[in-house]
């Protein structure tokens, strides 16, 4: 078929456009009198200035169809604009025809199945936001401007590319819109060689309306760490982060950008703002356990916070010879014997797991407010039964352990022996209480209180005493863990 010049579109030929496109186009016919037009011609990239013959805003596949229609039917060659990024610049036509997908910005998610599904016209920020309440991504670049289309057709790079592979990736499918005007869906195991050609092979098979991702668990929070250079020095920066990278983990991904002018951001020192400088980052691409057991300083914590009764009790257990607080500050015993505390000689920055572990009760809470346990006993054998009794258990580890246990032994019997499964008799108005194994009933509530986030989820830990179990429910997404809620039940046996 034979295709006319980009400059071919004139007035006559825009409204023989509009007219073909009938009633049944919901879209906008955006030609240079229209006054959005010049908004519709603009894209990310601000040293591009093209001027379409005409722009045809879509706003479903349905759309896309008679868009692609009538430039078959005028011989006009189309560019297609999908997130309007065009680094390159080519989304728009110069004096042609342009199918723009901007109107087609809707993103579902399955979080059941961690599929995303996303139109053509998205940008990875309308991503972003539909998958982060439900802790999943979809491995994509790192600007929120930038669009999903031209970005994953053509391969894909970005923060979860070392752990993840290319955004191409994780296609599941795609609704394609073929030059014919048919719509096909394409995957692994239909149409498979048109599939393996869009995976990082561009745009020119078809029009992309509908992208189906495979999603990742992940976030909201991602963990960075920056460096600076100056231009003199980024040369052997980077062949210092070239000669790391390849012996890191592939949960380690790391970015470089060269600056012209630095931008204000948190982690740039005020007197670097404006400066040309080289900026590395690495990021840590496996979950955050932002308050579990890791070396976090806290720079709000002093040595006044901690129970020092609760500390040396603690140490005075490994050996006899263990120096007491009377010879040995807190702040010193935390940095150097535990390792739970940072800085320097006139420094003390405890970590989390120090506060967690031996911090006053009081300012745990403080701290951590959201490290409260939540207890409940119902009459009944699920959470729909009645409620008799909730408290809420808050304080250190010991405090919480100790308060945990002290209310599941209030309902029921906890036994060294094999606990036995007692008769129901129905002659009597309240079943017996239940009887569960002391270790295994210990062991479940330490590893509630281990595995808590204390950030990542407004949701407190549970534990549910019910006739016939106890059920301990975590909101941390943790392996090894049932996925968005770690759920334990002992039974009686």
């Amino acid at each position: 078929m034979a295709l006319t010049s980009s400059a071919a579109i004139d007035q006559e030929l825009r409204l023989r456009i509009a007219d073909q496109l009938g009633a049944g186009f919901k879209g906008d016919v955006i030609g240079p009198d229209h006054t959005g037009y010049g908004a519709a011609r603009t894209v990310w990239n601000a040293m591009v200035d093209k001027r379409p013959g005409v722009i045809l805003r879509c706003t479903s596949t349905a759309d896309v169809v008679a868009a692609v229609n009538v430039a078959r039917a005028n011989e006009l060659s189309p560019s297609i604009r999908c997130g309007g990024h065009s680094v390159s610049g080519k989304a728009l036509s110069d004096g042609g025809l342009t199918i723009d997908l901007s109107g087609m910005r809707e993103v579902t998610v399955d979080a059941e199945h961690r599929l995303v599904h996303a139109g053509g016209g998205c940008l990875l920020g309308d991503l972003d936001e539909a998958t982060a309440p439900h802790g999943l991504i979809v491995p994509a670049g790192i600007m929120s401007e930038t669009g999903v289309a031209g970005l994953a057709l053509g391969g894909g790079i970005g923060w979860f590319s070392r752990k993840h592979g290319l955004t191409c990736d994780q296609f599941v499918s795609l609704e394609l819109v073929l030059a014919s005007g048919e719509v096909i869906n394409v995957s692994a195991t239909e149409h498979p060689e048109l599939f393996w050609a869009l995976k990082g092979g561009g745009g020119n098979f078809g029009v992309v309306t509908r992208f189906t991702f495979r999603a990742r668990e992940f976030g909201p929070m991602m963990r960075l760490g920056v460096s600076l250079y100056e231009p003199e020095d980024a040369a052997q920066a980077l062949r210092e982060y070239a000669a790391i990278v390849p012996t890191l983990p592939r949960t380690v991904g790391w970015h470089a950008a060269l600056k012209h002018d630095m931008p204000t951001l948190p982690f740039v020192p005020p007197e670097l703002v404006g400066r040309r400088l080289l900026m590395l980052i690495s990021m840590w691409l496996d979950e955050i356990r932002p308050l579990g057991y890791e070396n976090i300083p806290l720079f709000s914590a002093e040595e006044s916070d901690f129970d020092d009764g609760l500390l040396w009790t603690f140490a005075a257990g490994f050996e006899e010879t263990t120096p007491t607080a009377n010879l040995y500050h807190t702040a010193d015993f935390l940095k150097r014997d535990l390792l739970l505390a940072a800085g320097g000689q006139d420094e003390f920055f405890p970590t989390v797991a120090a506060m967690v572990l031996f911090g006053k009760n009081d300012r745990v809470q403080e701290l951590f407010s959201r490290s409260r346990v939540t207890l409940a006993r119902f009459s009944g054998d699920n959470g729909g039964a009645q409620l008799i009794e909730k408290v809420d258990v808050t304080g250190n580890l010991l405090t919480q352990q100790e308060g945990i246990l002290r209310f599941i032994e209030r309902y029921c019997d906890l036994v060294k022996d094999r606990p036995k499964k007692a008769a129901a008799d129905p002659s009597l108005p309240v079943r017996p209480r239940g009887r569960y194994h002391v270790y295994a009933v210990r062991e479940a509530v330490a590893n509630a209180l281990v595995h808590r986030d204390f950030v990542l989820r407004d949701i407190a830990t549970r534990i549910f005493i019910y006739d016939s179990s106890i059920e301990l429910i975590n909101a941390r997404r943790t392996k090894g863990f049932v996925r968005r809620a770690f759920i334990n039940s002992i039974e009686l046996s």
